[in-house]
């Protein structure tokens, strides 16, 4: 169903709070289990929290393995996550930061309508589709497909919801922190967490081949692509992206 028609969804009296807190992870799998567990014991609570926590740490595993290696993720119903490569200002080579963009199908979630169709840059590198039996399999010991699909289904949707109320989110990933407000979108990368080594911090962003071209860029509108990119290119700690969504008032 539509993002914010489900029970449990913020409300909008409690917005106002709500914006002058950050919602983390924590708060958004709470929500949930209680949610699920109403009325239930807390053992049955403590389940569901428990299957929500190891999903998104199988999904950030995933996401880090692959962001790791300079390759993209594609998590359809949520957002997209990769690399841009450019020539290096100094000694010819090529250089890549990182790129965060929302998905045509989590903005439309929120009944945005009026936003042009979000586009990566060219020459990003190939995005690899989320897989939720090779989550289960691969990135977690108890976890199955089922489970999987029906957490990460429940998490993106009450990320959704509290996007769409306006909520100020600070939602911690292993390649950086998605953030929110007042209907902002954005994701703070952490170089660090990417970065083979100290030693390889110079090297590492200068020796990946250019890949073919995603097709060419659009025009950048609401919930597209912006990247803020830093001279001092790897030395930099953080790069942010941000998608704007065009709020219906």
């Amino acid at each position: 169903g539509q993002a914010g028609q489900s029970a449990g969804v913020p409300g909008r009296e409690g917005s106002a709070a709500m914006a002058t807190k950050e919602v983390t992870l924590a708060k958004i799998v709470e929500e949930i289990a209680n949610e699920r567990g109403s009325g239930k014991s807390a053992k049955v609570l403590a389940a569901h929290s428990k299957a929500l926590n190891e999903t998104w740490d199988a999904l950030n595993a995933w996401i880090h393995a692959l962001m790791f290696k300079r390759k993209g993720v594609h998590i359809p119903m949520f957002m997209k996550l990769t690399w841009e490569f450019m020539p290096s200002t100094a000694g010819g080579g090529v250089r890549a930061r990182p790129v965060f963009m929302l998905t045509e199908q989590f903005i439309r979630s929120l009944r945005v309508t009026n936003f042009k169709k979000p586009t990566l840059p060219p020459s990003t590198a190939a995005c690899e589709e989320m897989n939720f039996s090779s989550l289960a399999l691969k990135y977690s010991e108890t976890l199955t497909k089922d489970v999987v699909f029906l957490s990460l289904r429940d998490l993106v949707r009450k990320i959704g919801d509290h996007v769409s109320c306006s909520h100020t989110l600070a939602i911690e990933m292993s390649v950086g922190t998605l953030k929110a407000k007042q209907r902002k979108v954005w994701f703070e990368f952490d170089q660090n967490s990417m970065r083979p080594s100290d030693a390889a911090a110079t090297a590492d962003m200068s020796v990946l081949p250019p890949v073919a071209s995603a097709g060419p860029a659009t025009d950048a509108a609401a919930a597209a692509t912006s990247a803020a990119e830093d001279d001092a290119g790897v030395s930099a700690a953080t790069m942010m992206m941000m998608a704007t969504l065009a709020a219906e008032d």
